[in-house]
């Protein structure tokens, strides 16, 4: 368990960026039209008591919690630690993508030629979690990154979180790590 079977500090809001057409340009690639169209999805979250917001330094990423942040009169913090896993330094055809993603979550300690096993992707997610432990107490946050890192971080709190609940996610999509370390899906 992660945090040695005491509660957390903190309530964290998970954020899967709105969609996206794909380029390979992974840093800068925009939200579609239908990306921008479906923020209004996440207006609930303006409701809540937010005290920060990291993300992604990916344009995605931070374009998703843009009208939050100007809602919340918050500044969006970002950490590198949050950008997508690295799958490889090598291209993977469209055809390959899906067996590839099945193989590493199938085996947390692979990875492909240059890439990152979900292990060492869950750990660098992780790292910046223990911080943000650390850094705040009692608030809520929201953290705005990719579909894959999210559900690697958060498989490790609850084991049902696979390469299906990944796959089963929407653009946007919220998952909620309360307290006491349960996962609550929002979308």
């Amino acid at each position: 368990k992660f945090c040695y079977n005491h509660l957390m500090n903190n309530t964290y809001y998970f954020i899967r960026h709105a969609h996206s057409n794909y380029t390979p340009d992974e840093i800068n690639r925009p939200l579609s039209d239908k990306g921008q169209a479906s923020l209004a999805q996440l207006d609930f979250l303006a409701d809540k008591p937010i005290t920060a917001i990291y993300s992604s330094p990916y344009r995605r990423a931070i374009q998703t919690v843009e009208p939050l942040a100007q809602s919340l009169k918050l500044a969006i913090q970002t950490d590198k630690r949050l950008i997508e896993r690295k799958l490889s330094s090598q291209a993977i055809a469209d055809q390959d993508f899906e067996e590839a993603l099945m193989q590493l979550w199938s085996q947390p300690t692979f990875s492909l030629v240059g890439g990152e096993s979900n292990q060492q992707a869950q750990q660098r997610a992780l790292a910046l979690l223990h911080e943000l432990e650390s850094k705040h107490q009692n608030e809520e946050i929201i953290i705005s990154s990719h579909g894959n890192l999210i559900c690697i971080l958060l498989s490790a709190f609850d084991s049902r979180i696979d390469y299906d609940f990944w796959r089963s996610l929407n653009f946007p999509d919220v998952l909620v790590l309360d307290k006491h370390e349960r996962i609550t899906r929002f979308l």
